[in-house]
C-alpha cells in the first residue's frame, strides 16, 4: 500500500478552501434564519386566490410590512387562521386573502356585488359569486378579509372579521413552481 502525501500548495488550497466554507457559513446561515423569520414562504393550497395566486404557488411573506403602518384595502395578507395543523399538530394554519373592509367599515355582498361603506368596490381580479352577505360593521382593529375566488374561499363571510393581531404580513413575491420547470 503506497501513502501518498499532500504537497505543502496543495494544503494551502485545501485551507483557503475551508476557511471560505467557514466564512460563507457563518455568514449565509444566520442570514437564512433571520430572513425566514422576516419573511418566510407559504405556499398556496387551493384555489381561494385564482386568478392572482394558483393552488401550488409558493409566496414571500414581508413580516415587517405592519410594523410601521396598517393594512390597506386591497393587500393580499397572511394571517393566522385560529385553527391548528390536527391532533398532536399544535402548528398554525396560515390563510393568505385579500384586504376588503378596514376597522370601523361597514361591508355588505348584494347579488355577488361587494359594497364598502355603501360604495360598489370595483375588484376586476376576483371570480363572481352570486351571493349576499348582510351588512357586516367592522369591529375596531379587525380587518374583513376575502379570497379572490368568492366560490372556492373560507373567509372572513364565515369566520368573521379578522383581528389584527392575527395578521402575520403582507405577500411581497409570487413564485410559480411551473415558472422553474424546464422545457415546459
Amino acid at each position: 500500500m503506497m501513502v501518498q502525501f499532500i504537497s505543502p500548495g496543495e494544503a494551502k488550497i485545501i485551507r483557503a478552501s475551508l476557511a471560505d466554507v467557514a466564512a460563507i457559513g457563518g455568514i449565509g446561515v444566520p442570514l437564512l434564519l433571520v430572513l425566514r423569520l422576516l419573511a418566510p414562504i407559504s405556499h398556496i393550497p387551493s384555489g381561494s386566490m385564482e386568478p392572482v395566486l394558483q393552488e401550488g404557488d409558493r409566496v414571500l411573506v414581508n413580516n415587517m410590512q405592519y410594523f410601521t403602518k396598517d393594512p390597506e384595502r386591497g393587500d393580499i395578507v397572511a394571517f393566522d387562521s385560529g385553527f391548528r395543523g390536527g391532533l398532536w399538530n399544535k402548528e398554525k394554519v396560515r390563510f393568505v386573502k385579500r384586504v376588503v373592509g378596514l376597522p370601523g367599515d361597514e361591508v355588505q355582498i348584494v347579488n355577488g356585488d361587494v359594497y364598502v361603506n355603501g360604495q360598489i368596490f370595483s375588484q376586476p381580479y376576483t371570480v363572481r359569486h352570486d351571493e349576499n352577505l348582510a351588512l357586516v360593521k367592522v369591529p375596531f382593529e379587525h380587518y374583513f378579509l376575502m379570497g379572490d375566488n368568492r366560490e372556492h374561499s373560507y373567509d372572513s363571510r364565515y369566520l368573521g372579521p379578522v383581528p389584527a393581531e392575527r395578521i402575520q404580513g403582507k405577500v411581497a413575491f409570487i413564485a410559480r413552481p411551473s415558472a422553474f420547470r424546464l422545457g415546459l
